[in-house]
């Protein structure tokens, strides 16, 4: 039995076909055709999945979100940042808690870094037996609070290597999940100033149960 392109059925199921020749492939089809059948079925499919697909509207902070999480891949082509290497301000180590609490449930260490007229706020946060820290976060102005920080790229880096990338949200914050790695910083480019908050996070996330 003749079998028909997959161009001619892909035409066919998008009813761009002219008609004369649509008369030949139904005809086919009722001939119980299993191969043609079959892909035919399929074409339906990704059809009409890609017509669902484009009706439907991504939400403008999910499109940010994703355009800053891979605008680092294309910043071979522009002139470096100026580095802010941000200098620790606060760690809650240096304040334990009663030690009727440190040996219970999760473990969470929070610091605040100074970075020129930028702040971060990190909290580190751990299951006991757990490899996988998450690392959460704000980025904020200490001297225009109302100053926009959203959909900016944060990277996790050892060294050269990328750890773990994600993206600030409306509000500048922002959550990885990572497997602990040696000379760990967080880099947080900002294109439209022409500059680079880096936080040295050194030993800080180094648990001590």
């Amino acid at each position: 039995m003749t079998h028909f392109e997959d161009v001619r059925w892909l035409d066919f199921v998008r009813g761009v076909m002219p008609e004369e020749n649509r008369t030949a492939l139904q005809n086919h089809l009722r001939s119980e055709c299993k191969p043609c059948g079959s892909t035919v079925r399929l074409f339906e499919k990704v059809y009409t999945t890609a017509q669902t697909e484009g009706a439907s509207q991504v939400p403008e902070a999910v499109e940010h979100l994703a355009t800053a999480i891979f605008a680092q891949y294309n910043r071979k082509s522009l002139p470096p940042l100026r580095r802010m290497l941000a200098k620790l301000i606060f760690d809650s180590f240096h304040q334990p808690l009663p030690a009727g609490m440190r040996s219970y449930g999760n473990i969470t260490r929070q610091a605040l870094y100074d970075a020129g007229d930028y702040s971060v706020d990190l909290r580190m946060e751990q299951e006991r037996g757990s490899v996988s820290p998450v690392l959460v976060g704000q980025v904020a102005s200490r001297t225009d609070p109302s100053q926009e920080m959203a959909y900016l790229p944060v990277v996790l880096m050892s060294g050269r290597q990328i750890v773990s990338r994600t993206a600030t949200n409306g509000f500048g914050e922002f959550q990885m999940e990572f497997r602990s790695k040696n000379s760990l910083r967080v880099c947080v480019p900002m294109e439209k100033t022409g500059e680079q908050i880096e936080v040295n996070l050194k030993d800080w996330l180094t648990v001590k149960c």
